[in-house]
């Protein structure tokens, strides 16, 4: 089924999609993996704050040809790194555990509802129609979890790596202090507020100039379901077209739904095209950023090789987790715009519908009805 243009704008309401099953009877053990998943964020991020100062310290030792030092913190770096293999390698499992848990509950809700009342036969013949629930209940829920997952956890853990590593950022980096028109300033924690207001101004033009890929991808989806519903239309009744030779019309009608794609593939393109150069931008001169700041430190003669790869790798930390919406930006474009056909399926489903299929049991009469066979007389009923 294909409706003629999806305008629908992406709403707050559309995230509604994501609570049921975590109002489910399943909650209690989907919190409980949620929560292991959680917990071994917080210890792959301590590990990364420990590996901070045992670079401080291998360098420094290193570069004050201290050769026992350096081979002395070797075995404790080679047990943490056994150790942050250990912790990563389960939370994909349970992450994946989980993801697919989530799946098969929300497939068979939707199975119900899809089956329930007639729904099926209203989303073809109601005033309201849903284009493609086949793919809305196959595609779009698989990719649901798995982007929500994703992104969410993400996102807790860019939030723990952001606290634990602006704690680092704040206290290495130290004071700035100028003087300007006869008066003293003394700004604290300045490697970590300038990280900050860098990362802020760059998703706030991020969003300014990447904002309409949401309903590009949710277009694309769109036509994209299109011919594939058309191709199915075409399997199913392939005995007919090829007895009323209706090639050249199903290969007008594909040609429309390649037309719409690469339409819109134009947009899809421009839009993360912009999204592209701006995060690209922003990594590129992200470290001159930071050697500006430092050049205090270089004039005061502070600065230490040891002093300078921790500040880096708390610089590189927090900024990773500042940067987590610029990053995952187009991939939330993404998700966005798979939670709106969700959300639009689902408001359609629950639209009352005024006709329904009347159905009659027992014996039914049939009058007037007359058979004609070849050679022989007709029988009339």
């Amino acid at each position: 089924m294909q409706t003629t243009e999806p305008t629908l704008p992406h709403r707050l309401s559309d995230w509604k999609v994501i609570l049921p099953y975590w109002r489910s009877e399943e909650k209690w053990r989907a919190f409980a993996m949620l929560g292991g998943i959680i917990g071994l964020s917080f210890f792959y991020v301590r590990a990364a704050v420990w590996f901070g100062k045992w670079n401080q310290s291998f360098f420094d030792a290193m570069f004050a040809f201290r050769a026992q030092d350096c081979l002395a913190l070797l075995p404790p770096y080679l047990l943490m790194c056994a150790l942050s293999t250990a912790i990563s390698v389960l939370q994909i499992y349970l992450t994946q555990v989980l993801s697919m848990r989530w799946r098969l509950w929300n497939t068979r809700v939707y199975l119900r509802q899809y089956l329930s009342h007639e729904t099926y036969y209203r989303l073809e013949h109601g005033l309201e129609q849903a284009d493609n629930p086949d793919q809305r209940i196959a595609d779009d829920l698989s990719q649901m979890t798995i982007w929500t997952l994703r992104l969410g956890l993400d996102a807790i853990q860019a939030i723990t790596t952001l606290i634990s590593f602006s704690i680092v950022l704040w206290d290495v980096g130290g004071t700035f202090s100028f003087t300007w028109h006869g008066h003293t300033f003394h700004i604290p924690g300045y490697l970590f507020l300038g990280t900050v207001l860098a990362t802020l101004l760059t998703s706030l033009v991020l969003e300014r100039f990447g904002g309409p890929l949401v309903n590009a991808n949710y277009r694309q989806q769109h036509y994209d379901a299109n011919l594939r519903a058309g191709l199915m239309d075409v399997r199913r009744n392939s005995e007919q077209i090829a007895f009323y030779g209706g090639e050249d019309a199903e290969n007008l009608r594909f040609s429309r739904y390649l037309a719409q794609i690469a339409s819109n593939w134009r947009s899809v393109v421009a839009y993360t095209w912009r999204a592209n150069v701006i995060t690209s931008f922003f990594h590129q001169t992200a470290s001159c950023l930071l050697w500006v700041m430092l050049i205090p430190k270089v004039l005061a003669h502070t600065l230490t090789i040891g002093l300078y790869s921790r500040i880096n790798a708390a610089f590189m930390q927090a900024r990773s987790s500042l940067q987590w919406f610029i990053d995952n930006y187009t991939d939330l474009a993404t998700l966005r715009s798979i939670l709106q056909r969700l959300s639009e399926f689902e408001r359609v489903v629950a639209h009352p519908f005024e006709k329904s299929i009347l159905r009659q049991t027992g014996p039914h009469p049939i009058y007037g009805l007359k058979i004609l066979f070849s050679g022989g007389p007709m029988a009339l009923f």
